[in-house]
């Protein structure tokens, strides 16, 4: 019999935007909405929980259970503060489950327990140890890591470029494409631009150092070693922490975005270590809407006033 609590709300919370899914028991999809610049990087935990609460406010005490992928929650007791938060601000309550945006993946691909790799603007790999608890490994941004990432890779390009010619005149491929795509004149003039530019823009020259390589660039093809290598190294630790993973999975707008580089990662994970890997084509939120699904029997005490 119904208790006419039979929704379930799926947030995916990412660095740019809000993307929710409310579906039925039934996983007909009764609601969808993308909130663009919706703030989420700049704000407390008090104010994403009232952004999250606000998103089952039209539905009343129809909301069974919410899964939420957070960006920023990067560790368990974060996760924990996030869900509590929410719950406050939900009536009736109901079972709350926040993790980490990038363990999305895995709950898309029904694989919760996977090693969930994302490779987009920056990186992280984020799995369970074998206790359970989350194990967050990258991530460290633009600066000094994510080599397997957008940013990475165009940074890792230009470095080599910088060892291997003394101005942006010479031979590699990668050099006119970069000229084409900045207008810059020469290598310093280059990096003088990264300096001064936002990295999420410079990270946007990602696909030049691809299309770079496919020509036969050097110097961006060192860049994709790197990166790969990095990559598989992150994923090394996390099997370390949990042996018995099910697959690797991976996602983010370089895999989704760069195919023959995402293949070359899965060969790679395949010639390293004795575990299965999948790209994710699913949009993250089906792993929210998973995560939601997955809670819904689970009780819940109300908050301490």
């Amino acid at each position: 019999m119904s208790t006419g609590r039979d929704l379930l709300l799926g947030v995916d919370a990412g660095g740019t935007k809000i993307h929710a899914v409310i579906e039925d028991r039934d996983g007909r999809v009764v609601d969808e909405r993308i909130i663009a610049d919706a703030g989420w990087g700049d704000s407390s935990f008090v104010r994403r929980a009232e952004l999250i609460a606000k998103l089952a406010e039209p539905f009343g005490g129809a909301i069974a259970s919410v899964g939420v992928g957070a960006h920023g929650c990067d560790s368990d007791p974060e996760c924990a503060d996030l869900r509590s938060l929410v719950e406050s601000r939900l009536a009736p309550v109901v079972p709350v489950s926040v993790v980490n945006d990038a363990e999305l993946l895995g709950h898309a691909h029904g694989a919760p327990q996977a090693i969930n790799v994302v490779l987009g603007t920056g990186s992280i790999v984020v799995s369970r140890t074998a206790d359970g608890a989350a194990a967050y490994l990258g991530g460290w941004g633009w600066l000094v890591g994510d080599d397997g990432s957008a940013w990475g890779l165009v940074r890792s390009a230009v470095r080599h470029l910088t060892l291997e010619v003394p101005d942006l005149g010479l031979e590699d491929p990668l050099v006119a494409k970069l000229v084409a795509r900045t207008g810059v004149r020469t290598l310093r003039d280059l990096v003088d631009a990264m300096q001064q530019g936002s990295p999420a823009g410079w990270a946007g020259w990602a696909d030049v150092v691809f299309a770079a390589a496919q020509n036969g660039s050097s110097a961006a093809e060192s860049a994709l070693e790197n990166g790969i290598a990095h990559t598989l190294d992150l994923i090394g630790q996390a099997l370390a922490h949990n042996p018995s993973a099910p697959a690797v999975v991976l996602g983010g707008g370089v895999i989704a975005h760069q195919p023959t580089y995402a293949e070359r990662i899965r060969a790679s994970i395949s010639d390293r270590f004795d575990v299965p890997s999948a790209v994710v084509s699913l949009a993250p939120v089906r792993g929210a809407v998973a995560l939601a699904r997955a809670g819904i029997h689970h009780a819940v005490a109300p908050s301490a006033p």
